[in-house]
């Protein structure tokens, strides 16, 4: 089964979200617990990423850094400036779910507007209640996928060289 999956990864068959939703409960118990988390966390996003901005830390994948610029969005959907000092940092975590990753690659253009769940609340008063997106290319965001699916196919390696 899990070959099968690795093989439909390998060719653009499934959408890595739904890859790794199916794989997941199949290697626990087989990869270290630091492997599960973070195929958990790149799933569901990671939840606590405000840490990467307040302090430095090893907790996040260092392959998910982009460059690019937050953006408001108000209610209609119109983009704005953030009047944040966070806003003039020009690279960012995207903690987002690997899903919204594959969503923003998706779009239309060549530039990706991510979600930022993680300063949407933080910065409620500095965009007027609106949410906040980064805007960085979609270079970027392939990279972050085919990293994400190195890693995953790694993992996938490593479950069945044990015979899993």
């Amino acid at each position: 089964m899990l070959q099968e999956l690795k093989n439909r990864v390998i060719s653009g068959e499934i959408r890595l979200g739904e890859a790794l939703g199916r794989a997941l409960p199949n290697v626990h118990g087989k990869v270290p617990d630091d492997r599960i988390l973070w195929m958990v966390n790149e799933m569901n996003g990671y939840p606590n990423a405000l840490d990467w901005y307040q302090r430095p830390t090893d907790d996040f994948p260092p392959y998910r850094v982009v460059t690019g610029q937050l953006k408001s969005v108000d209610p209609h959907g119109n983009l704005g400036d953030v009047n944040h000092p966070l806003a003039t940092k020009g690279r960012y975590f995207l903690a987002a779910p690997i899903s919204w990753l594959e969503d923003a690659f998706h779009m239309e253009g060549a530039v990706a507007l991510v979600e930022m769940q993680e300063l949407s609340a933080h910065f409620a008063k500095a965009t007027g209640g609106g949410g906040v997106v980064c805007s960085c290319s979609k270079d970027e965001v392939n990279r972050i996928l085919a990293s994400f699916k190195q890693n995953f196919v790694a993992l996938i390696n490593e479950v069945t060289a044990k015979g899993g």
